[in-house]
């Protein structure tokens, strides 16, 4: 037995470090295909297939997406923008602004109050429609190594965020998310590598009359997924919002979340107690956390950003919501649970957090802050947003040590 036993430990100690040796030289490979070898033969987009543009008119806002050659909104020729400090933005549709020009984006609106400060700061805009925490992800660990950012913003919206995570958990799939972000954040080079795309990513151009087109289709399409109760929640809502609906004049997708999960916005109201909530809140730690690490291999400083949605902070978007089927109550317009979750998983993470809720909430009886059937902000909330966010900005760069011309 006892020389069985003595055969088995030297078989290990022969093994391990064999395994050892392997595992290290695997860590090194994917770093060195990280750095070096995606960069220069990964052709796909960062956020959009590169070059495109799509122009949107509806009842509430026209505006052309313009998307560069890496496949981000904005019209940038170089990603070298020497003697600027470099801030990468990562967020949902709030941060890609798509209710406005990019000009009257508030990422441009913040570029340009640091300017009037006397910051040299050049902001990437890689916020992504429909995007949550664990999209971020993913495209900051394409777009870090790309881009070199001094600064990463991770722009997490009230509320939203922490519902599509709660979301995911109840279909079951956040355990599989789970397992293949481990494997993602432990070899994110060679899983990256096997979806590479050698050949050039093809441009989408589309008119208002395309755009408007495919999101009727979209419509047709979920109208046809909507169950019973479901197509009972439709019919009860106004008639010119099914109108809205059915002619393409906003995203359907937007109506559909009121259909199928009325209580989204009531998900942000609860606190960390909640079995499903904390684990919602350690899942988006672990995105941040992840963000962090990416930051730091490349040399950025990240912190987290909260994005005011309005039910939270604004009465006339908290009852557009009600209208479009939403559970909403008016204790949402003064709870500190939106925030707090947000607050929670960037303390997990180790970043620091910034809100600006208290500055809309201040104008929480303005009605000119959000569209009414879309939900994101006007030019006035684009530029209410720049204006409150903005000393956040100054603060962490000052932190990295950038000094303001202005004398």
């Amino acid at each position: 037995m006892r020389e069985v036993f003595n055969r088995s430990l030297t078989g290990i100690l022969i093994v391990l470090p064999t395994l050892l040796v392997i595992f290290f030289a695997v860590v090194v490979c994917d770093f060195f295909v990280g750095a070096f070898v995606l960069t220069r033969v990964d052709r796909s987009g960062l956020v959009y297939p590169p070059n495109s543009r799509i122009r949107v008119e509806n009842s509430e806002f026209q505006c052309t997406y313009q998307f560069n050659k890496w496949g981000f909104r904005g019209e940038e020729q170089t990603l070298e923008y020497s003697g600027y400090t470099k801030v990468l933005l990562l967020g949902d549709s709030f941060t890609f602004a798509a209710t406005v020009e990019l000009a009257e984006s508030w990422p441009r609106l913040v570029e340009k109050r640091l300017s009037e400060k006397g910051y040299k700061t050049k902001l990437f805009n890689l916020g992504k429609g429909g995007a949550t925490t664990i999209h971020y992800q993913a495209i900051a660990r394409r777009a870090v190594p790309l881009i070199k950012p001094d600064l990463t913003v991770i722009c997490v919206l009230q509320g939203d965020d922490l519902a599509h995570l709660v979301l995911l958990q109840r279909q079951a799939v956040a355990a599989i998310e789970q397992v293949k972000n481990r494997v993602k954040n432990m070899f994110p080079g060679l899983v990256r590598l096997m979806h590479v795309r050698l050949d050039p990513e093809e441009p989408v151009v589309a008119t208002a009359d395309e755009a408007t087109r495919r999101a009727q289709e979209n419509a047709v399409k979920l109208l046809r997924e909507f169950d019973f109760v479901q197509r009972r929640r439709f019919e009860a809502l106004g008639e010119s919002t099914r109108t809205a609906f059915h002619t393409g004049a906003v995203n359907p997708a937007i109506i559909a979340l009121g259909i199928r999960d009325p209580d989204y916005f009531l998900l942000g109201m609860l606190d960390d107690t909640q079995h499903e909530i904390r684990s919602a809140v350690d899942s988006m730690a672990e995105h941040l956390a992840s963000i962090r690490r990416i930051g730091v291999q490349y040399g950025a400083r990240t912190c987290v950003v909260c994005v005011p949605a309005g039910p939270y902070v604004n009465n006339h978007a908290l009852d557009s919501r009600k209208r479009l089927g939403l559970s909403v109550d008016n204790g949402m317009l003064h709870s500190d649970a939106p925030d707090a979750a947000i607050k929670v998983a960037s303390m997990k993470a180790g970043l620091h957090f910034y809100s600006v809720t208290a500055q809309f909430r201040a104008q929480r009886a303005n009605d000119s802050l959000f569209f009414p059937l879309d939900g994101h902000y006007t030019r006035a909330g684009n530029a209410l947003f720049a204006d409150s966010i903005v000393s956040a900005f100054e603060r962490e760069l000052m932190s990295l040590g950038a000094q303001s011309t202005r004398k």
